[in-house]
């Protein structure tokens, strides 16, 4: 076969503003466009964007204008350093449309402009299958690519019901031995990340290897490659750190870069992301996230004020203000997350975690700094918070799912199917204005591909 090189991203989430600060704004643009460039230099064929492109499908001007300067950027800097474009190739993720049964997203209108390739297949629900027309500039709605000796497929994010699709994806898929297949779709494998729902590696995804040699997954934020001792699913991780958690838990993210020479043992390398490097060749930028934990019970502090200096005096390690001359895009310049433990003297009240704050802040040169407080014991108030961490919403949306299921142990079994149908449809209704018909027909497909979970049988109302 042809030797073919390509790039597999996932999850960059263009246009976050995580804590409001318009720096990481920036700093989720800037590891993008790093491995834009770095595309150009390894000179492949091609690049996978498996969803989750932007943050949101309400993105402001701001972010459009962004992602269209630095594609189009690259389209010249490809040209005139390789002679030929090097396309992108995308699917939708959850955060990129409202619901699967949108027609419309900002990765549509960024196809329309020619800037990306989006596979996006028809679904024939009469006759049962996938539509993978081939791509060409005047179809619609392509479900494929070939280059080279190699064919990309493509499925946008589809919720609750997307291991009901295995069967129908494999019927549908053509039985190209002689070529390397990929097929790229959103979506996280069970157990790969704690308290996150995810789909199990059945046997009806175990046979879509026997024509696909590589699965493009995103969805999870961490970099994952499966089965370990087969490996053809894989998993890059989100571009830039998404939440607190993924510090705290140590996720392995960036990019996957693939060379194929022989279908049968494809060169995988996974390029990871720095944390604190403004300039790197070998990996990919991020902001600095700086993490400590603070028993302040061993301060012998009588009040908050006394706590608050040994807090500043703990985080001598941090550079003083005025020591260096960081500016505010210095991926350097950290971003604090501090973990406040320990039973105090006096009463939990007095805890002013926007005073502490502001300390840190004009004493260090940090950008932000985020302070956990959920460890912390009064002996007075006698109150005790049993969490190691505090929760993200995403976790006690999950927990407060998981109890309303597990009350009937009819649906029980079925847990992770029916969490992510609440997610699915949640989101659908935090639309300003959402389509009530199109909710109807998204739990209308959910349970027609479910079998009846109290009889047995498949629902066909």
């Amino acid at each position: 076969m042809q030797p073919i090189k390509f790039i597999h991203m996932a999850d960059t989430h263009l246009g976050y503003q995580q804590y409001n600060l318009p720096e990481r704004k920036r700093d989720f643009n800037k590891a993008f466009n790093w491995v834009l460039n770095k595309s150009i230099k390894e000179e492949v064929d091609f690049i996978l964007l498996v969803g989750d492109v932007f943050n949101t499908n309400r993105s402001d001007p701001e972010t459009i204008a962004a992602i269209y300067q630095m594609i189009t950027q690259f389209k010249f800097n490809s040209m005139e350093n390789l002679n030929r474009e090097i396309p992108i190739i995308a699917i939708e993720g959850n955060h990129d449309k409202s619901n699967y049964f949108s027609e419309r997203s900002w990765l549509r209108f960024l196809a329309e402009l020619k800037l990306i390739i989006l596979l996006n297949p028809k679904y024939n629900k009469e006759e049962g299958y996938f539509d993978f027309i081939p791509y060409s500039e005047n179809k619609k709605k392509p479900g494929m690519i070939r280059i080279k000796d190699t064919c990309v497929y493509g499925i946008p994010f589809y919720g609750a019901i997307t291991k009901d699709y295995f069967p129908v994806i494999y019927d549908s898929l053509n039985d190209n031995s002689d070529t390397f297949n990929i097929l790229m779709m959103h979506f996280g494998i069970k157990d790969q990340v704690k308290d996150k729902p995810g789909i199990e590696i059945s046997e009806d995804l175990r046979l879509l290897h026997e024509k696909v040699n590589y699965l493009a997954l995103g969805h999870f934020h961490k970099k994952y490659a499966l089965p370990r001792n087969n490996e053809w699913i894989f998993n890059p991780g989100s571009l830039e750190v998404n939440d607190a958690k993924e510090v705290w838990r140590s996720y392995t993210r960036g990019i996957f870069l693939v060379e194929v020479k022989d279908k049968e043992n494809p060169n995988i390398r996974h390029i990871p992301c720095d944390y604190g490097r403004s300039e790197s060749s070998e990996e990919i930028p991020n902001r600095f996230f700086f993490q400590h934990t603070i028993d302040i019970g061993t301060s012998n502090s009588k009040s908050f004020e006394d706590t608050i200096s040994h807090i500043l005096d703990k985080l001598k390690i941090l550079d003083e203000k005025g020591t260096k001359n960081y500016k505010k895009n210095d991926l350097d310049l950290p971003i604090v997350l501090l973990t406040l433990s320990g039973t105090i003297s006096y009463s939990k009240l007095e805890v002013n975690i926007n005073e502490l704050k502001e300390k840190i802040m004009e004493k260090y040169a940090v950008l932000d700094v985020r302070i956990f407080s959920g460890m912390i014991n009064s002996e007075i108030d006698g109150i005790v918070v049993d969490s190691s961490t505090e929760k993200s919403i995403d976790e006690i949306e999950n927990e407060v799912f998981s109890l309303l299921i597990e009350q009937n142990p009819d649906y029980e079994p079925h847990k992770n199917e029916i969490i992510q149908l609440m997610l699915d449809l949640k989101s659908s209704l935090l639309e300003p204005k959402p389509n009530f018909d199109q909710l109807k027909n998204q739990i209308k497909a959910w349970w027609k591909a479910q079998i009846s979970l109290k009889d047995g049988v498949k629902n066909e109302d």
